[in-house]
Protein backbone atom coordinates (compact mmCIF):
# COMPACT_ATOMS: atom_id res chain seq x y z
CA UNK A 1 0.00 0.00 0.00
CA UNK A 2 1.21 3.28 -1.16
CA UNK A 3 1.80 5.16 1.76
CA UNK A 4 1.59 9.62 1.71
CA UNK A 5 2.07 12.72 3.12
CA UNK A 6 0.64 15.37 4.26
CA UNK A 7 2.79 18.44 4.42
CA UNK A 8 3.64 19.01 0.51
CA UNK A 9 -0.17 19.37 -0.57
CA UNK A 10 -0.10 22.35 1.41
CA UNK A 11 2.94 23.58 -1.15
CA UNK A 12 0.69 23.32 -3.66
CA UNK A 13 -2.05 24.85 -2.53
CA UNK A 14 -0.75 28.17 -0.94
CA UNK A 15 2.28 30.00 -0.18
CA UNK A 16 4.46 32.73 1.19
CA UNK A 17 8.19 33.11 3.05
CA UNK A 18 9.67 33.17 6.25
CA UNK A 19 13.51 32.47 7.50
CA UNK A 20 12.66 31.27 11.69
CA UNK A 21 15.67 31.45 13.61
CA UNK A 22 17.55 28.27 13.99
CA UNK A 23 17.70 26.04 17.62
CA UNK A 24 20.26 28.39 19.81
CA UNK A 25 21.80 24.62 21.06
CA UNK A 26 23.71 22.58 18.66
CA UNK A 27 22.76 20.54 16.30
CA UNK A 28 22.35 16.79 17.83
CA UNK A 29 21.74 14.73 14.58
CA UNK A 30 23.28 13.99 10.95
CA UNK A 31 21.12 15.18 8.46
CA UNK A 32 19.64 12.43 6.73
CA UNK A 33 18.25 11.11 10.19
CA UNK A 34 16.64 14.12 10.81
CA UNK A 35 14.79 14.00 7.00
CA UNK A 36 13.42 10.17 8.34
CA UNK A 37 12.18 11.79 11.16
CA UNK A 38 10.36 14.51 9.63
CA UNK A 39 8.61 11.71 6.82
CA UNK A 40 7.51 9.95 10.17
CA UNK A 41 5.80 12.59 11.41
CA UNK A 42 4.39 13.49 7.42
CA UNK A 43 3.31 10.32 6.36
CA UNK A 44 0.16 9.03 7.01
CA UNK A 45 -2.89 6.89 5.23
CA UNK A 46 -5.39 8.80 7.72
CA UNK A 47 -6.87 12.34 7.23
CA UNK A 48 -5.95 14.93 9.17
CA UNK A 49 -7.73 17.67 10.44
CA UNK A 50 -6.08 20.88 11.86
CA UNK A 51 -7.20 24.70 13.15
CA UNK A 52 -5.24 27.16 11.35
CA UNK A 53 -4.27 30.82 12.18
CA UNK A 54 -2.18 32.46 8.98
CA UNK A 55 -0.98 35.76 8.85
CA UNK A 56 0.30 36.95 5.49
CA UNK A 57 2.38 39.84 4.12
CA UNK A 58 1.64 40.37 0.51
CA UNK A 59 3.49 42.87 -1.57
CA UNK A 60 2.42 46.40 -1.83
CA UNK A 61 0.22 45.70 2.01
CA UNK A 62 2.23 47.74 4.50
CA UNK A 63 -0.26 45.85 7.44
CA UNK A 64 0.13 41.66 8.03
CA UNK A 65 -3.07 40.22 7.38
CA UNK A 66 -4.60 37.68 9.73
CA UNK A 67 -7.27 34.83 8.48
CA UNK A 68 -8.23 31.93 11.10
CA UNK A 69 -9.70 28.56 9.86
CA UNK A 70 -9.16 24.50 9.09
CA UNK A 71 -7.90 22.43 7.21
CA UNK A 72 -8.73 19.29 5.81
CA UNK A 73 -5.99 16.84 4.24
CA UNK A 74 -7.09 13.90 2.68
CA UNK A 75 -3.97 12.06 1.12
CA UNK A 76 -4.42 10.70 -2.65
CA UNK A 77 -8.11 12.31 -2.37
CA UNK A 78 -8.11 16.70 -1.74
CA UNK A 79 -7.28 19.33 0.49
CA UNK A 80 -10.10 21.20 2.39
CA UNK A 81 -9.10 24.63 3.33
CA UNK A 82 -11.79 26.97 4.94
CA UNK A 83 -11.30 30.39 6.30
CA UNK A 84 -13.45 31.22 8.82
CA UNK A 85 -12.46 34.55 9.84
CA UNK A 86 -12.47 37.47 9.00
CA UNK A 87 -14.74 36.41 6.17
CA UNK A 88 -15.92 33.08 5.15
CA UNK A 89 -14.21 31.58 2.30
CA UNK A 90 -14.24 27.31 1.25
CA UNK A 91 -11.02 26.00 -1.44
CA UNK A 92 -11.42 21.97 -1.92
CA UNK A 93 -8.72 20.91 -4.27
CA UNK A 94 -9.47 17.53 -6.24
CA UNK A 95 -7.68 15.37 -8.76
CA UNK A 96 -8.08 18.23 -11.80
CA UNK A 97 -10.82 19.77 -10.03
CA UNK A 98 -11.51 22.42 -7.77
CA UNK A 99 -14.13 23.81 -5.65
CA UNK A 100 -14.55 27.32 -4.94
CA UNK A 101 -16.68 30.19 -3.20
CA UNK A 102 -17.36 33.64 -5.22
CA UNK A 103 -17.73 36.88 -3.91
CA UNK A 104 -21.29 36.57 -3.36
CA UNK A 105 -20.72 33.24 -1.37
CA UNK A 106 -21.56 31.04 -3.63
CA UNK A 107 -19.58 27.49 -3.92
CA UNK A 108 -19.26 25.77 -7.48
CA UNK A 109 -16.63 22.90 -8.98
CA UNK A 110 -14.30 23.42 -11.80
CA UNK A 111 -12.60 21.87 -14.01
CA UNK A 112 -8.93 22.60 -13.12
CA UNK A 113 -5.62 20.50 -14.47
CA UNK A 114 -2.90 22.39 -12.12
CA UNK A 115 -5.08 20.81 -9.20
CA UNK A 116 -3.36 17.40 -9.78
CA UNK A 117 -0.46 19.04 -8.95
CA UNK A 118 -1.63 19.05 -4.94
CA UNK A 119 -2.05 15.40 -5.29
CA UNK A 120 1.48 14.84 -7.25
CA UNK A 121 2.64 16.65 -4.03
CA UNK A 122 0.84 14.45 -1.98
CA UNK A 123 2.47 11.72 -3.26
CA UNK A 124 6.29 12.17 -2.52
CA UNK A 125 6.22 9.82 0.18
CA UNK A 126 9.89 9.06 1.11
CA UNK A 127 12.63 10.94 2.51
CA UNK A 128 14.62 10.24 -0.91
CA UNK A 129 11.71 11.01 -3.07
CA UNK A 130 11.32 14.62 -0.78
CA UNK A 131 15.67 14.66 -1.25
CA UNK A 132 14.76 14.26 -4.98
CA UNK A 133 12.62 16.95 -6.02
CA UNK A 134 12.96 19.98 -2.96
CA UNK A 135 16.35 21.13 -1.49
CA UNK A 136 16.44 20.45 1.83
CA UNK A 137 17.86 22.19 5.03
CA UNK A 138 16.74 19.89 8.18
CA UNK A 139 17.93 20.03 11.64
CA UNK A 140 16.71 18.44 14.83
CA UNK A 141 17.17 19.10 18.67
CA UNK A 142 15.60 16.99 21.11
CA UNK A 143 11.98 16.97 20.21
CA UNK A 144 11.99 20.26 17.85
CA UNK A 145 12.65 19.99 14.04
CA UNK A 146 13.33 22.73 11.98
CA UNK A 147 13.15 21.79 7.69
CA UNK A 148 14.13 24.47 5.28
CA UNK A 149 12.69 23.00 2.08
CA UNK A 150 12.91 24.81 -1.76
CA UNK A 151 11.91 22.98 -4.72
CA UNK A 152 14.27 21.86 -7.75
CA UNK A 153 11.35 21.50 -10.09
CA UNK A 154 10.10 24.44 -12.38
CA UNK A 155 6.53 21.96 -11.25
CA UNK A 156 6.76 23.58 -7.63
CA UNK A 157 9.17 26.68 -8.42
CA UNK A 158 6.29 28.44 -10.06
CA UNK A 159 4.04 28.71 -7.29
CA UNK A 160 7.00 28.25 -4.21
CA UNK A 161 10.01 29.52 -3.42
CA UNK A 162 10.95 28.74 0.03
CA UNK A 163 8.88 26.48 3.02
CA UNK A 164 10.05 26.36 6.57
CA UNK A 165 8.39 23.57 8.37
CA UNK A 166 8.64 23.26 12.20
CA UNK A 167 7.39 19.64 14.06
CA UNK A 168 6.93 18.55 17.31
CA UNK A 169 8.71 14.75 16.83
CA UNK A 170 7.52 14.07 20.43
CA UNK A 171 3.52 14.93 19.72
CA UNK A 172 4.03 13.75 15.94
CA UNK A 173 2.72 16.75 15.01
CA UNK A 174 3.65 19.73 11.88
CA UNK A 175 3.44 22.91 14.38
CA UNK A 176 4.29 25.58 12.07
CA UNK A 177 5.02 26.41 8.38
CA UNK A 178 6.06 29.39 6.43
CA UNK A 179 5.73 29.48 2.70
CA UNK A 180 7.09 32.38 1.05
CA UNK A 181 6.10 32.87 -3.15
CA UNK A 182 7.92 33.48 -6.46
CA UNK A 183 5.58 37.05 -5.54
CA UNK A 184 7.18 38.12 -2.92
CA UNK A 185 4.41 37.39 -0.32
CA UNK A 186 5.22 35.63 2.48
CA UNK A 187 2.88 33.59 5.28
CA UNK A 188 3.18 32.09 8.70
CA UNK A 189 0.74 29.36 9.38
CA UNK A 190 0.76 28.19 12.84
CA UNK A 191 -1.80 24.66 13.43
CA UNK A 192 -3.47 23.21 16.38
CA UNK A 193 -5.92 21.02 17.56
CA UNK A 194 -4.66 18.27 15.07
CA UNK A 195 -6.56 15.58 14.94
CA UNK A 196 -6.49 12.38 12.54
CA UNK A 197 -9.27 10.05 11.20
CA UNK A 198 -9.84 7.12 8.97
CA UNK A 199 -11.91 8.80 6.28
CA UNK A 200 -13.79 12.23 5.66
CA UNK A 201 -16.92 12.24 7.12
CA UNK A 202 -20.39 14.35 6.74
CA UNK A 203 -20.31 17.65 5.05
CA UNK A 204 -16.28 17.19 4.99
CA UNK A 205 -16.63 13.70 2.83
CA UNK A 206 -18.83 15.35 0.27
CA UNK A 207 -16.67 18.07 -0.22
CA UNK A 208 -14.18 15.20 -0.85
CA UNK A 209 -16.54 13.66 -3.01
CA UNK A 210 -17.66 16.67 -5.18
CA UNK A 211 -13.95 16.99 -6.65
CA UNK A 212 -12.47 13.72 -7.52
Amino acid sequence: MRRTTVLPSLFAAFGASAVLAAPAEPVDDAPQACLAALEQVLRTQDTVQARFVLQKKAPGIRRMLESRGRVVVVPGRGLIWEVTEPFAALSVFGPGRIGRTDEAGEYAVHDAPQAAHVLEAVSKTEADALARDFFVDCRRQAAHLRAVISPRRSTYAAFLTEAVVEADLKAGVITRLSLTQPSGAVSHITFSDQKRTAHPAGRDGALIEGVQ
